[in-house]
């Protein structure tokens, strides 16, 4: 009896010494995975842009200077313009309710001065024609602003474009110069988009 006991135990110990790792050649760990790369959080005031964005209708490549404000109410997309004039909102959204509707309620944000009376033209991107305005003099908007209240000797350049399914609207806004010194980049970028056919 105390043979097979014994004979019990040393086959239990041999079983358990067969699994432990032996002294001259050490176990090793099974390989870790890579974490999957996790998306930067955004935080509440801004996040980076820059490469291809898709929008409805038209796509445009966003320059990676611009900074990106998350989560915006009644539009699609808004960015942060730095010029060394000050800093411009440019945003980019699809609408309904009509491109003459939206253009006029843009125009009814300026005030204009003595000599600034708003205009009105046409500009064509990848084919399509739309509606431009400029406005320049007391800007006020409490709406998809970054800049609530009244600001003086602002300038307003909005786009309206029929594009396939819905409307499609660009809006530059911010101090005058800035604008200014900002123009001819900013009309590079519109009529680089790219227009769904």
């Amino acid at each position: 009896m105390k043979q097979s006991v014994l004979s019990l135990i040393a086959g239990c110990l041999m079983c358990v010494a067969g699994c432990l790792p032996s002294a001259e050649k050490p176990a090793s760990a099974p390989p870790l995975s890579s974490p999957e790369p996790r998306a930067k959080e955004s935080d509440s005031s801004s996040t980076e842009a820059g490469g291809p964005r898709k929008y409805t209708g038209i796509s445009f490549s966003i320059p990676k200077e611009w900074r990106e404000l998350p989560d915006q109410q009644f539009v699609d997309s808004k960015y942060i313009v730095p010029t060394e004039k000050g800093e411009l909102e440019l945003t980019l959204t699809s609408m309904g309710g009509g491109i003459d509707a939206n253009i006029g309620r843009w125009m009814g944000q300026i005030q204009n001065g003595p000599g600034d009376e708003p205009q009105q033209g046409s500009i064509e991107i990848d084919g399509v024609s739309g509606m431009l305005i400029d406005c320049r003099g007391k800007y006020n908007s409490n709406v998809a602003t970054n800049n609530a209240g009244t600001k003086d000797d602002w300038r307003l350049v909005g786009i309206g474009l029929p594009v396939p399914r819905r409307d499609f609207f660009i809006r530059l806004v911010g101090p005058r110069e800035a604008v200014a010194e900002f123009y001819e980049p900013f009309m590079k970028f519109v009529k680089s988009g790219d227009i769904e056919k």
